[in-house]
């Protein structure tokens, strides 16, 4: 709990700290500023320019307070997870600081694959989270809700999150082997990662639900 009270405040630090590069480039950046860009690279997606640089950490603020909100009354009924929890809290300021540096760079006119920058993070996630999972005891309200089910059963719980731990980690190993690829290869290898993870998460639901 302790260490959970100092990297919680951390975490909305570490969001907003790309503010100041997006402030130091303001006069470069154009007055419209592409934030969303199709599987070929191409943007689809704009904002204003002071709604990309400053309401872009206003929003990811929101949602790590969701993110932090929703863990602490999870440990209050079920008690903390705290390695799973810090794993949590670290995704929003990751997912901030990689994709804001890289539109300000796409938006200045820099080369920047961004289905690359965006593929790594997905994949450093399924990793981490994958990494972490196992740690999470039965009972938990910590988990993702497709999994709470599987959760609740302590008897089948430990094999069960063993399991979906190995297939958020090995979806994470192939869509890191997609960034060798060409773009439709990460489309495939994330919607392979995803059936997978939906795969496993139905199997624990049936294991646990027979169990009972």
């Amino acid at each position: 709990m302790k260490r959970a009270s100092k990297i919680i405040p951390f975490s909305f630090v570490v969001i907003w700290a790309p503010v100041l590069y997006g402030w130091s480039q303001y006069t470069e950046l154009p007055s419209r500023m592409a934030t969303h860009w199709g599987v070929n690279n191409t943007p689809n997606g704009w904002l204003p320019k002071a709604v990309a640089i400053y309401g872009i950490p206003v929003l990811m603020t929101v949602l790590q307070l969701i993110v932090v909100g929703a863990s602490r009354l999870s440990a209050q009924r079920k008690g903390a997870v705290s390695r799973f929890e810090r794993m949590c809290y670290a995704i929003i300021p990751l997912m901030m600081v990689v994709l804001y540096f890289a539109t300000i760079q796409a938006n200045l006119g820099r080369t920047v694959d961004i289905r690359r920058v965006a593929i790594l993070v997905v994949a450093l996630l399924f990793m981490g989270m994958g990494n972490f999972l196992p740690t999470v005891p039965a009972g938990s309200n910590t988990t993702l809700n497709g999994m709470r089910t599987a959760a609740a059963n302590p008897h089948t719980w430990p094999r069960v999150a063993r399991r979906l731990g190995y297939t958020m980690v090995g979806g994470g190993v192939v869509l890191l082997a997609s960034l060798l690829t060409p773009p439709m290869g990460s489309v495939v290898a994330l919607v392979v990662a995803i059936v997978a993870l939906l795969g496993v998460t139905w199997w624990g639901y049936r294991v646990s639900t027979e169990d009972n």
